[in-house]
């Protein structure tokens, strides 16, 4: 839960800083998705949103910051947050393996099916992420087109 919390604060600032329209609905539609995620977990388990101090969201917002103080492009400024949401969706994952782990082991299989279909969403947003990263790559470096 408190991953996809963090997911959210860090895309709702990141939404405020995207050039691109292609990047801004992208991330407006896995905002969405962690949101319903964020649903299913409160109905499935009963929990409640986390409250810490110093969180993993902290530390991609000093990198959101210093992305946006920085004196790049606003499309290599673009392939820097998509790789930030990607750092994060792959942290979402692994929260979500190792809470299979756990309810694999005590065959808890209600709750499997809920985190296995959101872990499937993840990974596929992982993988438009990765897509877009390279095509906001080739837009700002078409000289480098065989490295993509």
């Amino acid at each position: 839960m408190q991953a996809e919390e963090h997911f959210c604060k860090v895309t709702r600032q990141i939404m405020k800083c995207v050039s691109s329209a292609e990047f801004y609905r992208m991330l407006g539609h896995v905002l969405a998705l962690s949101e319903q995620h964020q649903q299913k977990l409160m109905g499935s388990f009963g929990v409640v949103a986390a409250t810490s101090s110093e969180t993993a969201a902290d530390e991609f917002e000093q990198h959101i910051d210093a992305v946006a103080c920085g004196k790049q492009t606003a499309a290599a400024n673009d392939l820097t947050y998509t790789w930030l949401i990607t750092k994060i969706i792959q942290r979402k994952i692994d929260c979500y393996e190792q809470v299979l782990s756990i309810i694999d082991s005590q065959q808890l299989h209600h709750h499997k099916r809920i985190l296995g279909a959101a872990l499937s969403d993840e990974t596929a947003t992982e993988l438009f992420m990765q897509e877009l990263a390279e095509r906001l790559f080739l837009r700002q470096f078409p000289e480098h087109a065989s490295l993509a």
